[in-house]
Order: structure tokens, then sequence, then C-alpha cells
């Protein structure tokens, strides 16, 4: 059941990593723009770690009676990046492609933030695993 478990996941990876690929076709032949690259994966997984620690600092503030402030500037910074994002994708594009990419933009984009985020988790755990150290020389 693992087995088939992990072949779901990487069957699902490679569906995503084709309909990248056919979206940047598509629209870098039509408009000479790309949604899906390297830089607009950081900054929308950027804005999207800004907004969820914004959120966690004002929920945080809020039930302690603390500052609210400073959570809602985190998450002001993180939806004037998503919203710069959003304006710079419908400005490269028409309205219609540009609202339907977008979406399918950051729908991509949280998959690849998630994944990155349990994949530095595990490597975190990988890298400061204790080993068993027999020693045989008493």
């Amino acid at each position: 059941m693992v087995v088939l478990k992990i072949l779901a996941v990487l069957a699902l990876l490679w569906a995503v990593y084709i309909l990248v690929q056919k979206m940047n076709a598509f629209t870098y032949k039509h408009y000479r723009y790309e949604f899906l690259d390297e830089g607009k994966m950081i900054l929308v997984s950027f804005a999207y770690y800004l907004l969820a620690g914004g959120f966690i600092v004002y929920s945080s503030a809020l039930s302690s009676g603390g500052d609210l402030l400073n959570g809602a500037l985190i998450m002001g910074i993180g939806a004037i990046l998503m919203i710069l994002n959003i304006w710079a994708n419908i400005k490269n594009t028409n309205l219609f492609v540009g609202i339907t990419f977008t979406v399918a933009q950051l729908l991509i984009c949280t998959i690849v933030s998630v994944g990155a985020v349990v994949i530095l988790v595990i490597a975190g755990l990988a890298a400061s695993a204790q080993y068993n150290r027999y020693d045989n020389n008493y």
C-alpha cells in the first residue's frame, strides 16, 4: 500500500510538472510571459509564509491582549506582495488569462511551498539524527 501511495504522489507531481510546462508554453507563445518561473514561485511562497505567520502573530496577540500591529504589518506585507504578483500577471496578459492562470499559479505555489517546508523538516530531522556507535575496543 505504501508503494501505491508513493507512486500516486509521483504521478501527481509529474502531472503538475506537465501542467506547469503547458501553462508556460501557452503564455510564452501568446504573451511572451511565463507565469511559473523560479522568481515568481519564491515571491508567492514568501507572500504565503508572511500571510500565515502574520495571522499566527495576530491571533496570538489577540488572545493574550498584546500588540496587534506586528501581525497586521506582517500580513499587510504579504498581501502587498500577492497584489503585486496578481497585478503583474494581469498587466502582462489579458484580464481573463491573467486571473485564470493566477489562480492556477497560486494553487501550484501552495503545493510547492508546503512541499518545500516538509522536505526541509525531513532533511533537518535526518541531519540531526544520532546514530548508534558500537565501540568494540573495550
